[in-house]
């Protein structure tokens, strides 16, 4: 399978529209960025062609990701209630 190296600004526009697409499914906002994290953490996890967006580190609280908190700060359009 072939690699392809993608701009940050094109990582960054995939990683929002990643995070778009969990926030649609749900029935009612997620609610809490922490349950956010978790989600998304899932959700990489079951598509793992994608596991090199997202910076997922152990927290005390369950997998953080940096990129996914920079996401959610610069686009007030996506939503999670907190």
């Amino acid at each position: 399978m072939q690699t392809i190296r993608l701009s940050y600004d094109e990582e960054e526009a995939f990683r929002k529209k990643l995070i778009a697409l969990l926030l649609s499914g749900a029935d009612k906002p997620i609610a809490s960025k922490v349950n956010f994290q978790k989600e998304l953490f899932l959700l990489i996890k079951a598509l793992p062609q994608f596991e090199s967006l997202f910076d997922f580190m152990p927290h005390r609280l369950g997998p953080y990701s940096n990129s996914a908190d920079h996401v959610l700060e610069n686009n007030p359009d996506l939503f999670v209630a907190d």
